[in-house]
């Protein structure tokens, strides 16, 4: 028998792809800048070419990487969408156990993703910190609650503890 996966679970391993992607693009982005950049100090005009054609396939997987972390960040947002239904459809079995500070950091947590979600340009870091606070409920630490009690669902960046 095979258990489902949790939706949130699927959309922050898609994060984390998204940010490795955007990560090598942003790297090869800026080698290839750096080839162009020290191929206009070029005294000579085959040196420069040279250089331009080391930039070249750079330029192309900087462009891959893009297009990859393109898709990525759709697949996530998507997931991110089914893991915040699921979330908010219902409440974990042992919430009726915890007291008050929990709860209110639990309900905040759960705005965050709602609210970033529903946003023109979500930030997708602070929708998988939010997802992943959630689903690690059962291992909050007291510094954890004091962060998710003071988050703004309309926060710029949620740290993970």
């Amino acid at each position: 028998m095979t258990e489902a996966i949790h939706p949130g679970h699927v959309a922050v391993n898609l994060h984390h792809q998204y940010a490795t992607y955007r990560g090598r693009q942003l790297e090869k982005r800026e080698a290839a800048a750096a080839l162009r950049k020290r191929a206009k100090a070029e005294p000579l005009k085959v040196d420069a070419f040279q250089l331009r054609k080391q930039a070249k396939p750079l330029s192309e997987e900087a462009a891959n990487a893009g297009a990859a972390a393109g898709k990525a960040l759709q697949q996530f947002l998507q997931k991110a969408q089914e893991a915040q239904q699921a979330l908010t459809a219902r409440m974990p079995p042992e919430w009726q156990a915890w007291d008050v500070t929990k709860t209110r950091a639990y309900t905040n947590a759960l705005q965050i993703p709602t609210v970033q979600l529903t946003r023109v340009h979500p930030k997708p870091e602070v929708v998988a910190n939010a997802i992943q606070h959630l689903l690690g409920h059962s291992t909050w630490r007291d510094r954890t609650l004091q962060i998710l009690i003071a988050a703004s669902p309309t926060a710029k960046t949620l740290p993970l503890h």
